[in-house]
């Protein structure tokens, strides 16, 4: 019914709650369809975001009716990213990436896992400083994007919700 009344923009919280998928693929197409047609602007809320995940061109992190970060999709993507990776000979993340900022790390026998503020152009540089038996890069979903942001502002994600 809000897309019909022809609006130039529409506000939506947690809009997609409670719907089978099919519903909700259908209301998502509506959605999309309106906003190549007629440029409409929408603004979701939603605390499910893998459902936003092929949506959303901007994002924007609420909590406690603060604004913690806006920024577009891409410009987060960009400057966040997830590498793991087993080195020839051992090396810490924040000396890996320095530079960088090293938001999180995780290790399991010799294969690290780093979560890292900073350009791709950046971290491949760090990257290649250090001979590597294996390397990826991982995209960040934007619930790990979320997790990532809180865990920076001084928030204990363990503590969220308790």
């Amino acid at each position: 019914l809000a897309v019909s009344a022809g609006t130039d923009f529409l506000l939506c919280d947690e809009a997609f709650d409670g719907l089978d998928p099919v519903s909700r693929q259908t209301i998502k197409k509506a959605i999309i369809e309106e906003i190549d047609e007629r440029g409409l602007t929408v603004v979701l809320t939603s605390h499910n975001l893998f459902e936003l995940e092929n949506l959303a061109d901007h994002v924007g992190l609420l909590n406690n009716g603060a604004l913690l970060f806006s920024s577009s999709v891409d410009e987060v993507r960009g400057q966040l990213r997830k590498v793991q990776y087993v080195s020839e000979q051992p090396v810490e993340p924040q000396v890996l990436f320095a530079g960088c900022t090293v938001l999180s790390e995780e290790k399991r026998g010799r294969l690290c896992t780093a979560v890292v503020r900073g350009s791709r152009e950046r971290t491949e540089a760090c990257l290649r400083r250090v001979p590597m038996v294996y390397c990826e890069d991982i995209p960040l979903s934007l619930e790990e994007i979320f997790m990532t942001e809180m865990e920076a502002k001084g928030y204990e994600t363990d503590q969220i919700g308790v």
